[in-house]
């Protein structure tokens, strides 16, 4: 059985790309290489304005999604270097390429923490509620005019099927978008990660349509899908199994935001370090040795906040991580053939109430307080109006070329889409100018569309465009377009 493993991890740990690596070096495997690639892009430069939990910040302790990213790529290379060394130690790899293996699960996961989140909107997690809310209320309000535009046989039913990908938008998918298409370098494959990466990246691995989706959560869109597709069949995964990985990521994650948000919300004064110390003291949630080690260890005995929950911090990082490790290697057989249900950090009975604590300690101190629900409310007005500014100027765009080629041969057709989407006087097509020529040239809008694919796309434009701007951009755009002063 172990040299069935083997096989099965190999295959986890594809190299392949859509296109084959051009690189000659062999002192790097292939996940250094996909951590090489996006490293200096400008979509992860873009995380460094981007909520982690409190918005527009002008301290620079703070973190961002980018900071947040590269801890979680850190504690995700110390997991994947220690199930590796497990994995060898418990002799389920017992060949010669079980340490090379080792090493290519750590760059895996390095690569994989560092853009877990590169396709997160502006404002965090609540930006993801802004644009989904954006559409529900758009395509009621519109619903007579887009009927009218399509046909009017078409049902609310088929109208949901069309803007699925909208109405329910994920961030996860929009980075596995970002990572295949829009963050391109050579081709149409974007930066061109290997399929072990992107498998594991593919958090929901199922799209839009998919009844698993009901909770709000996929993979992928359906304009990534077939690539989607043939990723997960390449690797040999079974239909909507995640990647065995993908848990050790979402452990990362978790490990790195709860005490990194309690950690900032230490340092803005939301709550202190006695308040955190005597939740674990007072209840049983933490071992028992863990809090003797607190109780008696002079480092929780200082007198900054800060200092203390950075050493708590430390200490119960290590102590997840281990224990992540230990519920992996325990179940290592039912992940592997999908039938483990996550997560692994809540599964743990070692971690799991702890992990309950801290998170509403998150809850009750960072997420809900005042500073950070008025920064939403402000997030929720930018992004509110660029979305409604900009996706009916589109629409406005698409109902008067329509209108105007109806029934006209294709040469006259191609003028009057050149004249309506490549000209700059109207205040619609001023706005559809501004977006960036990287994410129309994806599009490839084209007068040969039909109206459901040109509204599809068409839309996708405006979402690629809102959902990767940083939060200045958006608040300082919002100012351009409108005049207000917000902030």
């Amino acid at each position: 059985m172990t040299k069935e493993y083997n096989v099965i991890w190999d295959k986890l740990l594809s190299e392949e790309r859509f296109r084959n690596s051009t690189t000659t070096d062999n002192h790097r495997n292939s996940f250094q290489k996909d951590y090489d690639r996006i490293i200096y892009s400008s979509a992860l430069r873009r995380l460094q304005d981007k909520t982690q939990v409190f918005p527009l910040q002008k301290n620079d302790f703070i973190r961002t999604r980018l900071t947040h990213s590269l801890e979680a790529s850190a504690i995700a290379r110390s997991l994947g270097s220690l199930v590796g060394t497990k994995l060898i130690e418990k002799r389920i790899w017992d060949d010669e390429n079980a340490i090379e293996r080792k090493n290519k699960l750590s760059s895996l996961l390095e690569v994989s923490g560092l853009v877990h989140d590169i396709g997160n909107p502006p404002f965090g997690h609540f930006g993801e509620t802004i644009i989904r809310e954006f559409f529900k209320k758009w395509i009621l309000q519109r619903k007579v005019d887009i009927k009218e535009f399509i046909g009017n046989d078409i049902t609310d039913e088929e109208l949901k099927v069309l803007f699925s990908d909208f109405i329910k938008f994920e961030g996860n998918a929009q980075g596995i978008r970002i990572l295949t298409k829009l963050q391109r370098l050579n081709d149409k494959h974007g930066v061109n990660f290997t399929f072990g990466t992107l498998a594991t990246l593919m958090k929901y691995p199922w799209d839009s349509l998919n009844k698993l989706s009901e909770n709000g959560k996929f993979g992928y869109f359906k304009s990534e899908k077939a690539k989607c597709e043939e990723i997960r069949k390449h690797i040999h995964l079974s239909n909507n199994s995640k990647h065995p990985v993908t848990l050790l990521l979402e452990a990362s994650d978790d490990i790195a935001y709860l005490f990194a948000d309690l950690e900032d919300a230490v340092k803005k004064g939301l709550i202190s370090w006695s308040k955190i110390k005597n939740k674990f003291n007072s209840e049983n949630y933490c071992d028992n040795n863990i809090k003797e080690y607190i109780k008696k260890n002079k480092k929780f005995k200082n007198k900054d906040d800060l200092i203390c929950m950075q050493n708590f911090k430390i200490i119960i990082q290590g102590y997840f991580i281990n224990e992540v490790c230990e519920e992996f290697i325990k179940n290592h057989n039912e992940i592997l053939s999908g039938k483990y249900e996550g997560p692994l950090l809540t599964k743990s009975k070692k971690t799991c109430k702890m992990e309950k604590i801290i998170r509403s300690l998150c809850v009750d101190y960072a997420y809900s307080s005042k500073e950070v629900l008025k920064l939403e409310i402000i997030g929720n007005s930018i992004l509110t109006t660029l979305l409604d500014i900009f996706v009916n100027s589109m629409f406005n765009l698409l109902v008067f070329y329509y209108k105007e080629s109806d029934g006209k041969e294709n040469k006259e057709r191609e003028n009057i889409f050149n004249k309506t989407f490549k000209r700059s006087k109207s205040k619609d097509q001023k706005l559809f100018n501004l977006i960036s020529d990287n994410f129309r040239d994806e599009q490839n809008l084209s007068y040969k569309l039909s109206k459901k694919d040109f509204l599809y796309k068409g839309i996708q434009l405006i979402v690629d465009y809102i959902s990767c701007m940083t939060d200045s951009y958006a608040l300082n755009l919002h100012k351009q377009i409108t005049g207000n002063m917000l902030l």
